[in-house]
């Protein structure tokens, strides 16, 4: 199955984590480093 095919089949939870995924790899992609709330992060 195409990977376009599986996209549309995600859950809304699965689609706004892939979201978050790119928006942070293009963020370490165009800055050179993690958001800052990635960065920071710390288990609770």
């Amino acid at each position: 199955m195409p990977s376009s095919s599986r996209a549309s089949m995600s859950s809304p939870p699965q689609e706004e984590l892939r979201t978050r995924q790119i928006e942070c790899q293009n963020n370490a992609c165009e800055y050179g480093v993690d958001k800052h709330e990635i960065d920071q992060w710390t288990w609770p």
